[in-house]
Formats: structure tokens, sequence, C-alpha cells
């Protein structure tokens, strides 16, 4: 009678979620907020092991030693010198939520790494770690991090592994009344059943009651794919995007903590996918997902930055051959959904530069395809272009790129060494963004918006002293720093909408730039709500001055009206 009783009580609270009167979502912890090591204790099927952990940027690293014990290595590969673990996208039985996004990153992807570090472990000792996050699945096994220890299950050891077969409401249990959802598919333990009602443990460690009819005993592991992605919904937004680029060198050691707390910014974009590195069109990432699980915590979106290292000498030429190869652009396309799956980011968001005339169809194409794979998975999926112009109308179709993406965000600055003047001038930018809007819906266009200024040295009379060799670009934070402590003139270019500021160099000259500051965004914020644009694309973070974000959050977040900050 008890057991009946208690699995009514069940029931009813399930129920009760069902109708919608009770939500309380069960989230999983996350490492430590640190950019320091910190050692933790490992637990593999319940025992203790002598092996540490470390948890750093919300990673938790464990020993590749350790991995080898106890993971399931049978498509994996440690590459010592190279500090790699590989395996071969075609090795794995992947189920990424949709037959044709599974069967083509499967066919093509083709060989795809997990980074190792180097760092000393609780001896004191030089070792080799990996991060456990995105690598779990592959080797097999299912962990959870709580209270400083990490705790690893082994599927092979699990008899009591089991899956969702359905979307299922859950109850924490009879005193708990707090529920959640599992996908279907979601991995679980099961701990006790009764009549009607299993007990679960879930691979984060949270414990719920759930129906029976809707759990699928697993009697063979080795039925198990050896990823699986489960597809959630694109992101949505309640009111304006404000993107912030990441700038990150492709030898970049690690990305830093996202921002303590969230003013003026909703979408963080880090660059961690520099392709095509060479002409087999192998994709270098720096992908972190202690960087993802934290900002997520932290109320962020991420969209990871794709791009063609444009900065290299002869990645023109390899871009134009991985563009014209469906072989090459299929391999690139296919491990950026991978890597995108693996570290369970948001969004991607593509910024190929330095294309020719030439590429301009097969941009097209390769962008229809990336966009309509980043559909089925539930990705955002974003371009970053140079400004619409007749000149760049030769590079890119704008209209079908508007159409296979869900975001467009022309890059309104330009760094011309020889041209003195404005980096982002109001007339220019707002003209071709116009002519844009007239081919791109406004509401999938984020206004590119430097967080810096092109400088120019000049004399005391202000004339500029040759200019191509006397510039440079600086962020306005820096701007800021530099002229705390020295006299400084601000005149108003009505024209750009911007202040002129002149202030002594280090070298006996002047500093002549364009600045953004609180009232230059004014105008941009003001542009863009009048035009109905999506919101704004900032390049890049570290560069802003903190006045930057706080007149982007006023506005976009609190009904702050820009017109007030106008000159």
């Amino acid at each position: 009678m008890k057991n009946i009783f208690k699995n009514i009580l069940i029931y009813a609270l399930v129920l009760i979620f069902v109708l919608g009167l009770a939500v309380s979502p069960v989230v999983a912890q996350t490492p430590p907020y640190s950019d320091d090591y910190e050692e933790v204790d490992v637990k593999v099927n319940g025992k203790a092991i002598s092996d540490k952990a470390f948890t750093i940027k919300g990673n938790v690293y464990i020993k590749v030693s350790t991995l080898k014990k106890y993971g399931d290595m049978s498509h994996l590969t440690v590459n010592t010198a190279d500090s790699k673990i590989t395996f071969k996208a075609s090795d794995l039985d992947l189920n990424l939520g949709s037959d044709e996004a599974t069967n083509f990153v499967t066919k093509y992807a083709g060989e795809c790494f997990i980074p190792t570090k180097s760092f000393d472990d609780e001896n004191g000792k030089k070792d080799v770690f990996v991060s456990i996050g995105p690598i779990a699945q592959i080797a097999k096994l299912a962990w959870s991090y709580s209270n400083g220890t990490l705790l690893i299950s082994q599927y092979s050891k699990a008899t009591n592994l089991a899956t969702a077969g359905v979307v299922t409401n859950t109850v924490a249990s009879l005193k708990n009344k707090s529920v959640a959802s599992l996908s279907t598919g979601e991995k679980v333990f099961i701990i006790k059943e009764s009549n009607s009602f299993y007990k679960v443990e879930s691979l984060d460690g949270s414990q719920y009651y759930v129906n029976k009819s809707e759990i699928k005993k697993v009697d063979d592991v080795s039925q198990l794919n050896d990823f699986e992605y489960i597809v959630t919904s694109k992101d949505t937004f309640g009111g304006k995007i404000n993107l912030g680029w990441l700038n990150m060198a492709d030898n970049a050691t690690r990305t830093p903590l996202p921002p303590e707390d969230n003013t003026g910014l909703n979408v963080l974009s880090p660059i961690w996918l520099h392709s095509p590195a060479n002409r087999d069109g192998y994709v270098r990432h720096l992908c972190d997902y202690g960087y993802v699980q934290l900002a997520h915590e932290k109320g962020y979106k991420v969209w990871m930055c794709a791009n063609n290292n444009f900065l290299e000498t002869g990645t023109t030429k390899y871009t134009t051959q991985v563009l014209a190869s469906d072989k090459l652009s299929n391999r690139v396309i296919g491990q950026y959904l991978l890597y995108a799956c693996l570290y369970e980011v948001d969004g991607i968001c593509l910024d190929y530069e330095t294309l020719t005339n030439s590429d301009k169809d097969n941009f097209t194409k390769f962008n229809q395809k990336l966009g309509k794979y980043c559909d089925q998975l539930g990705i955002t999926y974003s371009i970053a272009t140079y400004p619409y112009n007749k000149s760049n109308c030769y590079r890119y179709d704008f209209e079908k790129l508007g159409e296979c993406a869900d975001y467009i965000a022309p890059m309104m600055y330009w760094t011309s060494k020889t041209n003195v003047g404005s980096t982002s001038d109001y007339g220019w930018y707002t003209d071709s963004v116009n002519q844009l809007a007239s081919v791109v819906p406004a509401n999938k266009i984020l206004l590119g918006t430097p967080f810096f200024a092109r400088f120019w040295y000049t004399d005391q009379n202000g004339n500029v002293i040759n200019s191509s060799s006397n510039t440079g670009t600086i962020g306005m934070g820096s701007v800021l720093e530099k002229i705390s402590n020295k006299n400084f003139n601000k005149t108003w270019d009505d024209s750009a909408k911007q202040y002129i500021l002149t202030y002594p160099s280090d070298t006996g000259n002047y500093v002549k730039l364009w600045m953004e500051d609180v009232t230059s965004m004014a105008y941009r914020l003001d542009y863009v709500l009048d035009a109905g644009l999506a919101g704004t694309a900032c390049w890049a973070l570290d560069q802003e001055s903190p006045d930057l974000l706080q007149i982007i959050d006023d506005v976009y977040n609190h009904g702050a009206n820009p017109k007030s900050y106008f000159k």
C-alpha cells in the first residue's frame, strides 16, 4: 500500500509539472570560476583512486594516464608530440539528432582532435592532462563534478545504464518537489525501481524519479553511440543582441575567463576555429569546454568564431582551393559541426576575409551547406562580412547569405593607413547598412561596431607625419589610460558623429584619432533602434572602455533613450 501511495504522489507531482504549475530545473554543479589550478579527488565507479584531477577555468582535467586506464580508447589515439588526442569521425557511431547531419559529419569530418595540456601533477611532476568534458562520451565515461570530487562511471561497468525513450518529466523526491526533464536519448543510471517508477541518476549526478515506461534499459553498452548530441532550439532574444568577438591567435594557450558580469553583452564569440590551415582542409581549433560552461552560468550565449587565417601568407589561395573543392569544403564544414556539438556551443560565426571575386559562388555554396546543417542541429549561424558596397558585392552574394544565415554582421570599420579620418564614420556606416537592408531583412543584421580607433602621429600644428608608417590602432580602454595624466584636446566632428582627440605622444609629437565614446556609441545605438536591426557586434573584447558596454546595456536592457546622450 505504501508503494502504491508513493507512486500516486510521484505521478501527481509530474502531472503538476505537465500542467505548468511548477517549474524548477535542476542545474549541474560547475567547477570553480577560477584562473588557478585546483586539485580535486577522483572516484571511479564509486571508489577513490590515487590519481588526482585538476580544475581550471571551468574545466575538469584528468591525467591522460587515468583516461587510458579507465576509458575506452578503441577510437582514441594519444599524440604526445602534438599535444592532442585524435579520432576519426568515420570510426565513430555518431548520433547528432539529425540523420542527414550525422551522415554528413561521419563521412566528411575526417580526423579531429581534443587538445591536451601539460602541467604539474599532485606530486609536482610534469604530466599530461585532458579536459574530460568533450572526450568523456567517446571514452565511454559518465562524469560529474560535485563538492571538489570528480565522479566517473564506466559504461562497461554499468549494468544499470538506461536511456530516456522520449522527452520525459521527472521529480526529485517526495520531499523535494522540484522537477526537471530528460531529453530523448539522454543517458541515466537506474538506482532503484518500484512497480511503476525508476529512481535514476543523470550523468551530472542529479537524481530523479521517472515513469518506467519512458526509460529504456541498455542491456549491451556496445550498442550505445560513441557520441550523442541532443538537439536544442536556436537562440532567441527578447531584446537586442550585442555580440563581442574575442580575438585569439591560433597559437594561444587558453581562452581568458568570460567577463564577470554581462553588462552590455549577451553573446561571446571567441575565435576558436582557424582554417583552412593547409590544403587538406584540416581545422586547427582552440575550443574550450569550461569556457562554454562558465559563460552559460553567467547568462551568455557562445557563438564560436571560425576564420580562414586571413593574416597568414598564402591563406587566400588555400581558401580559394577549399571553397572550390567539395571534398575539402565538406571536411571543413564537418569539423565545424562536430566541434560545435562536442563543446556544446550555441552558435557558429563565420569570418572569412581576403576573399577574391572568383570565390563568390563557392563561398555562397559553402554557407548554404553549413547553414542548412546548423538549422538541423539547432545551432545559431551568423556570418561576418565586409561592408555592403559595389566592390564587396563582387565578393559576396549578400542576399543569398542572408537567406542561409540567422544573422549577418557587416564589419563597419576600416583600418586604412593612408586615408586620415574616422575608423567608422556615421554617414558611411548608415548608408552601407541601409543598402544591405534592401537585400537582407533588417532584423537579421548586427551592426559591426569598433571598440578601437586608428591613430596618426602629427606635428604641433596638427599635420599628419608620413601617415603610411606613423599610424596604428588602439583600443578605447588604452586611450583613456594614456590621456589620464596628459593635456588633451577634444573637438566635435559632426559629420562623423565622433570627437577628434589629440594628445601628446611619448615621442614628443602628437597623437590624433577619431574616438569611440559614449556619444558616438549613442548615435550607433539610435540608428540600430530606428532601422530595426537585430543589434550590434563589437570588435573586440578587451579593447573597450567600460562606459561603452554600460551605454549599450542602458539602451538595450533598461530603456534608455540614446538621443539623451547626443552632442
